[in-house]
């Protein structure tokens, strides 16, 4: 296939905002989690897209989405959760070393989002819950985009003459396995029944629209059905857990392997909110350092290495003539590591995004893209950004995390999948006095 690499910010700006380049490329494994059909946020397109882009942001919103107050609560019992569990981890160790995973936080940091899908937090223990097994499955599934385990993305013709060799009928029974759960969560809500006298959740939303599309006539086209129903939500439990968590693990590993960063994160916290204080959203433009070592873990995570567009017609950019059905990657480890822009990219330095002691905002905006940019990009950006503050806060003011004396380092190189994660790395956590 023709593809064209973006490896800039502002060249990826240009060209991921024309309309000729607005839908997501289908790679095999996209198509079979899809349904091969035109469903979802993710990677659906026109008017499908759009009726559920819309109605899931309204109502997610309905549900507290955009209450300031309401998503902080949330996300400060799931930052107070996460401690207690690493402190209990530890004192179990018998060297107060514990492994972290590059998803490690999935349950927690999609708890914050699955009370407005489902109305009800998961338990992580909890290894029969629906959202448990999803998440089990929907990593191996991500792992499956792997060079080696994903060999039908590349040269297509696999998938027909060694199904199973090429790795395409394991990523299809994952796909399967993954909507089976989804579709158990929407039976369940069916069954129950609540949903037809009272709204509570998004799913119960999902259904009541549902039932109402059942009384359009024969030909009316219909956007709510139970396929799309089963890919929206696989697409929010997804982005609800992948990159926050993934993002997460990295800031821990990063301020793990650079201790000073670490203390000075730490007494800028301190200074702020006290020696008992408690870290929140109101406190976040008083710490710019903070601000900048989120910052720098986005760039140093490069969480979603490659988001790609297809060209639905021709265009010129730049002398460059751009084919229609040319993928479009956006190839966030060079825009991350472009020693030209960042001089030091392997070295984690929050101060390169401080300018006369506040954070520089502009240079952030200007150089970085870790949600994405224009219509097609995060719907659920601001949230992230606000769980990434909220958890590190708490999570540094109240624990230390070091590295047990004569262990080899953690690698800080990301393992590649559909996302780029830590690789699992041991910490030793002890409360800090």
């Amino acid at each position: 296939m023709n593809a064209v690499f973006l490896n800039d910010v502002q060249t990826t700006k240009d060209l991921i905002t024309r309309e000729e380049t607005f839908s997501r490329e289908f790679a095999e494994e996209i198509k079979a989690r899809n349904m091969n059909k035109n469903l979802g946020i993710l990677v659906g397109v026109g008017r499908p897209w759009m009726e559920m882009r819309r109605f899931t942001l309204k109502t997610l919103k309905n549900f507290g989405f955009s209450k300031r107050s309401v998503m902080e609560s949330v996300i400060s019992s799931e930052a107070n959760q996460i401690q207690d569990e690493l402190l209990q981890m530890s004192k179990s160790s018998k060297d107060g070393t514990i492994r972290i995973a590059g998803d490690f936080f999935a349950v927690n940091t999609l708890n914050i989002v699955l009370w407005m899908l489902t109305g009800k937090r998961c338990d992580r223990n909890d290894k029969n819950s629906a959202v448990n097994r999803f998440l089990c499955v929907g990593r191996k599934w991500a792992e499956s985009f792997s060079m080696v385990s994903g060999l039908y993305n590349y040269w297509p013709f696999l998938k027909d003459i060694c199904p199973q060799l090429c790795g395409f009928t394991r990523a299809k029974k994952l796909s399967t396995e993954m909507h089976d759960v989804a579709r158990e969560m929407l039976y369940e809500a069916r069954a129950s029944g609540n949903y037809k006298t009272s709204q509570n959740c998004f799913i119960d939303e999902f259904l009541a629209q549902i039932d109402e599309e059942e009384k359009k006539s024969d030909g009316e086209e219909r956007f709510f059905t139970d396929d799309q129903f089963i890919i929206t939500v696989m697409d929010l439990i997804q982005a609800g857990s992948d990159t926050t968590s993934g993002n997460m693990a990295f800031g821990i590993l990063l301020l793990t392997s650079y201790p000073t960063v670490q203390e000075k994160f730490v007494q800028e916290i301190i200074k702020v909110v006290g020696s008992q204080g408690v870290p929140c959203l109101d406190d976040r433009d008083k710490m710019p350092y903070a601000q900048a070592v989120i910052a720098e873990t986005l760039r140093y995570a490069r969480n979603i290495m490659i988001m790609p567009r297809n060209v639905l017609k021709d265009f010129w950019y730049q002398g460059f003539r751009i084919k229609k059905g040319t993928a479009l990657m956006m190839f966030a480890q060079t825009i991350s590591m472009d020693e030209d822009v960042w001089g030091d990219p392997d070295n984690f330095r929050p101060e390169r995004f401080i300018k006369n002691g506040s954070f520089n905002k502009e240079f952030a905006d200007e150089n970085t893209v870790p949600f994405g940019t224009g219509k097609r990009s995060c719907i659920g950006e601001g949230v992230a950004r606000d769980a990434l503050f909220i958890m590190l806060t708490t999570l540094i003011r109240n624990l230390k995390f070091s590295l047990q004396e004569g262990r080899p380092k953690p690698s800080l190189m990301p393992v590649l999948g559909l996302n780029a994660l830590a690789a699992p790395f041991d910490v030793v956590v002890t409360p800090r006095k």
